[in-house]
């Protein structure tokens, strides 16, 4: 290889290492405006995309002069293996015409790009009556803030080992444990009353401008700056708390759940799974009477554990060798749970996982629930299916009966981001793949309003019924 083509390969390389915008920023930033609480208006979110374009554009142009050591006339196209000298005839001539090519094609793919942006963004911007300028809800979730989540635009990777994280959080739980017994609210360092998710918004924006102020060196204009952000941020709190109240005021009638579950076919079941399934009915209808958003999330965090155990136990039987013909049923059973993980994210964003005792009940029982499904399963894996089956059909009449109750209320709240990102997003493999008593690609989600979302989510459970009861040998269910 000629020693130039080398040079050129070995300064390709160094330069793709130096770029500070990597393929894995650019995958997660077209997401970033979902989760900055200051971006949910239309024009921010198409100010953002087409922000990004430009920075792309001008990519190439940073890229010639990146490397000050490097003339400007040493630019050369991708698939091009000739330089122009710096100080020959016609290289500056050579050198712009390229320059200008180039720029021609990249104005041309960005018109390109910006013009399929506005079309995408008027066919999936909610078009909801809620008024006022927000396009998604805002995220009231606690856990997100203190355990992350998988949109999050932030550096992925192992987490840290189980000691580590165990005692944080046992720090940050314990004291949520303390504000509740003794019903004294959380304090920010202002003394305002403020709890869980919104003091560490607080929290999170006092320690962006401390860390501003410190990165500028005590610089008064980056100060005041941050300044002006955390000004900002109280009244942004009061619209965020506006939208929380209208979620707060949503209702649900237990009597009208199982009013619904009296007058539609129902499950056939054996005594000794009907009668846990009604205790622990009883005991959420209990629990969670007038918190209809709690009672969905403990719901979600339970709903995902049968589809966990159904994939342990299969993985078992494979690596045992006892049953290798479960595969394509346990890759449905791991979209399931993929699903109702989502349902999980979405009543987490709107707030459902506050409250300490709902965060505790639905985590501890989540584990109980999840060995005895193995133990069930191990029994017979039919009885396990149809036990999943009645909770599936519950959940079913529960989100039913929320959408009736609160039609109105709903149509005026906008939708969460996560779900905007879950239903309308550009990979819907798994999203079919649950489906599986029906073609792929059949059912497809149209957001513009909470209540859509929730009539979405009651869609997807009863998919999942069908696909609990198809899973089912019935001779089994006789004779039990």
């Amino acid at each position: 290889m000629p020693a130039s083509s080398v040079a050129n390969c070995t300064k390709g390389a160094l330069s793709t290492l130096a770029d500070p915008h990597s393929s894995r920023k650019r995958l997660f930033a077209p997401l970033s405006f979902i989760h900055e609480p200051n971006r949910f208006s239309k024009g921010a979110i198409l100010r953002s995309f087409s922000h990004r374009a430009r920075r792309r554009r001008s990519e190439g142009v940073r890229a010639a002069h990146r490397d000050d050591d490097v003339s400007l006339f040493e630019v050369e196209r991708p698939d091009s293996r000739t330089r122009v000298r710096p100080g020959t005839a016609g290289a500056a001539s050579i050198a712009r015409s390229r320059l200008e090519s180039r720029r021609s094609r990249l104005l041309q793919e960005l018109h390109s790009v910006e013009g399929a942006l506005e079309s995408v963004s008027e066919e999936a911007t909610p078009s909801g009556d809620w008024g006022g300028d927000w396009v998604v809800a805002p995220d009231y979730s606690y856990l997100a803030k203190s355990a992350g989540r998988y949109t999050d635009d932030l550096p992925s990777g192992p987490p840290m080992n189980a000691l580590a994280l165990g005692t944080a959080n046992f720090r940050r739980e314990f004291r949520e444990l303390v504000a509740t017994v003794t019903g004294k609210p959380t304090r920010d360092s202002d003394g305002e009353e403020l709890r869980g998710g919104v003091v560490q918004e607080a929290e999170a924006s006092r320690e962006w401008t401390e860390a501003l102020h410190d990165q500028q060196g005590g610089n008064a204009a980056a100060l005041a700056g941050g300044q002006a952000v955390a000004e900002g941020w109280s009244s942004e709190r009061e619209a965020r708390e506006e939208v929380r109240k209208q979620i707060r005021s949503l209702t649900l009638s237990n009597d009208a759940v199982w009013a619904r579950e009296d007058s539609r076919e129902q499950v056939r079941s054996p005594f000794v799974l009907k009668a846990p399934y009604l205790l622990l009915c009883t005991m959420i209808d209990v629990l969670f009477d007038g918190r209809p958003i709690d009672r969905f999330w403990f719901l979600e965090n339970v709903a995902r554990m049968p589809y966990l155990s159904y994939v342990s136990m299969l993985h078992l039987y494979e690596s045992l060798g006892w049953w290798r013909r479960g595969a394509q049923v346990r890759a449905i059973h791991f979209a399931e749970e993929w699903n109702e993980m989502h349902h999980l994210l979405i009543m987490e964003s709107l707030g459902g996982d506050q409250a300490w005792s709902t965060r505790f009940f639905a985590q501890h029982a989540s584990i109980a629930y999840f060995l005895a499904l193995c133990f069930l399963w191990i029994l017979s894996p039919t009885l396990a299916y149809n036990f999943s089956e009645l909770i599936e059909a519950h959940a079913v009449d529960s989100y039913d009966q929320f959408v009736a109750e609160n039609a109105e209320a709903l149509k005026r709240i906008p939708p969460p981001p996560i779900a905007l990102s879950y239903y309308m997003g550009e990979d819907l493999y798994s999203y079919d793949l649950f489906q599986s008593e029906r073609p792929a690609g059949s059912r497809r989600i149209k957001l513009e309003n909470l209540a859509d979302v929730f009539e979405a989510i009651s869609g997807d459970e009863a998919e999942h019924v069908k696909t609990m009861a198809a899973c089912q040998k019935k001779k089994e269910i006789e004779a039990a």
